[in-house]
């Protein structure tokens, strides 16, 4: 009797001891994921813009991003909204006619009214990542990409440092 009690201790604590295991290496593993992918048009251009977030408990180095339309990768366009308001103030300027109201611009272009969300926050160099943070990135696009690949420091994928994300961006137009 004895036995089988000693047995029954054995097998609970051999099971309890596996479940903490997997719990443990499933809590420790580094995990990201893709927030509000969104892309709006403005200024005749596509604007897309995303969050990396670190899901796991520790702290995980993203060293690229890109982005991808099918197989074919796109690059940020270099649209500059501050460039475009300029060219827009200027063409309405030599276009002024001071004896015709008709020739009065519609609204007035204000460069200094220009968001800073509204310029491109490009992967450029290593992002670090806090557990339970994100990071955003925008980008100008000719294209609207459906795949996002991020490659980290640590394993992130099933067998390696780089996941690939498909993706469907909302418009926010």
């Amino acid at each position: 009797m004895i036995d089988i009690i000693n047995m029954i201790i054995g097998i609970t604590a051999l099971i309890i001891s596996v479940i903490a295991f997997v719990y443990t290496w499933l809590s420790n593993r580094y995990s990201i994921e893709i927030l509000s992918t969104e892309f709006e048009k403005t200024r005749e251009h596509n604007f897309v813009y995303f969050e990396v977030a670190n899901t796991s408990t520790r702290t995980i180095i993203i060293e690229n991003i890109r982005l991808f339309i099918d197989s074919t990768e796109l690059e940020d366009n270099g649209f500059d909204p501050e460039e475009y308001e300029e060219h827009l103030k200027e063409t309405s300027a030599q276009n002024f006619n001071p004896f015709s109201v008709s020739s009065m611009p519609s609204s007035m272009n204000n460069v200094y009214l220009i968001d800073n969300s509204e310029f491109s926050h490009n992967f450029v160099s290593s992002v670090q990542i806090a557990p339970g943070t994100s990071e955003s990135f925008s980008y100008y696009l000719n294209e609207i990409p459906n795949k996002i690949s991020i490659t980290a420091n640590k394993q992130i994928g099933k067998m390696g440092k780089e996941k690939s994300f498909m993706v469907h961006f909302q418009n926010q137009n």
